[in-house]
Order: structure tokens, then sequence, then C-alpha cells
């Protein structure tokens, strides 16, 4: 039985739109444990009827191995946002929340203070590729305008690789580490470009 598109529109929406569902792009890869904040808040989805075995498994616990494929935690946040997060408000808040606990943990604090948010947003793509594999993330250099610092990045992927609420999450990140590295009235502008890229334009007070 498959997921009911009633009570998850938006994972339903995100899997039909895949080549091959679940099993789409298999050499898109994230490391399991950066997505153990999925586990940690959404695990009582575990229990939906008609979900995608390598997503239970996931959200168990159960995946033993270093990476999985990026499909199960778009599909577990998708998941997460049609059941348990009431609307991109909260979505929002809890991805800012989450990446500012990762930020605030003791050797982190004290290395992104140590760190500009320039620095931290031209590190952002070497990050990227420590996470992940399949994807690309690259940032213009940080520019003047109208008194801000500025900088644009643009994440390109295989064909809807990444919905709209994973681009969410991945914003909220890059406004998290802007203020764990001290900027100031951090503001962030989100643009799909195409149904593979997506611009991110993240701009900061002097």
């Amino acid at each position: 039985m498959p997921l009911d598109p009633q009570q998850f529109p938006r994972a339903c929406a995100y899997l039909s739109r895949l080549p091959a569902g679940i099993d789409s792009y298999p050499e898109c890869q994230v490391r399991v444990d950066g997505r153990h904040n999925l586990v940690r808040d959404f695990a009582e989805l575990a229990g939906t009827t008609g979900m995608p075995s390598p997503v239970r498994a996931f959200l168990e616990g159960e995946v033993r191995e270093t990476w999985m494929p990026e499909v199960i935690s778009v599909t577990a946040l998708s998941m997460a946002r049609d059941a348990l997060l009431a609307d991109d408000d909260a979505l929002r808040a809890w991805a800012f929340r989450d990446a500012t606990d990762v930020f605030e943990a003791p050797l982190n604090k004290v290395l992104m203070k140590l760190l500009s948010p320039t620095l931290v947003v031209m590190g952002a793509a070497k990050r990227w590729n420590h996470w992940r594999v399949g994807s690309t993330l690259t940032a213009e250099p940080v520019r003047q305008h109208q008194g801000r610092h500025e900088t644009e990045m643009v994440l390109r992927y295989p064909e809807n690789l990444y919905d709209q609420i994973s681009l969410v999450q991945f914003g909220q990140v890059f406004v998290a580490a802007t203020v764990a590295s001290q900027g100031k009235n951090p503001r962030l502008e989100l643009e799909p470009i195409t149904s593979s890229s997506a611009r991110f334009l993240v701009s900061w007070g002097r």
C-alpha cells in the first residue's frame, strides 16, 4: 500500500516527480550522521502505513552505513512537513533551530566565532561536498550592495532531487551559519531556477 496522498500530499508529489520513486538517484548520497536530526525529531513517522521501506528503516535508526541515498532524507522531511510541521513558518523555525543547535555545540561555537560570515559562506561549497555527493554548491565572491554584504549561492542537482521543503531547510542552515559567525540582520532570498537548480541570495549587515 502506498503513502496516503491525503495525509502526505507533498511527500507523494515529490516521489511522483522522480524517475524511479524512492529508488531514484542512488548515486546522490548524504552522510547518515548529518541527518540524524530527522530521526531525533520525526521518528514517530516510522509507523506510517505505506511508508517506503528505506525511509522506515532510516527513521527507526536501522541504517548502519555511513552514506545513504539523499532521496530517503528528502522524503522523510517532506513527510514531516505534511504531518508534523503546521506550515512553512514552522518548517523554517525547525530548520533554523536545528542548525543553530549544531553551531552552538562547544567546539563549533568557538570555531564559528573565529570566522567571519564571508569565510563561512565562501567555505559552504567545501562543507557541502563533505556531507553530500551527486549535487554541487557554488558560491560567488562576497560583494557590497546597498550597505550590506551579499553572496549568491547556486545548488545544482539531478532533476527534482530536491523539493521546495529541502531547499527551505538548506536556506535556513545558511542563515543560521551567518548568525553564528556574528553576521548582523541576515536575509535570505530563495529562488528555484529550474527543476535541477536553485539560487540562494544571502546577505548581512556590517
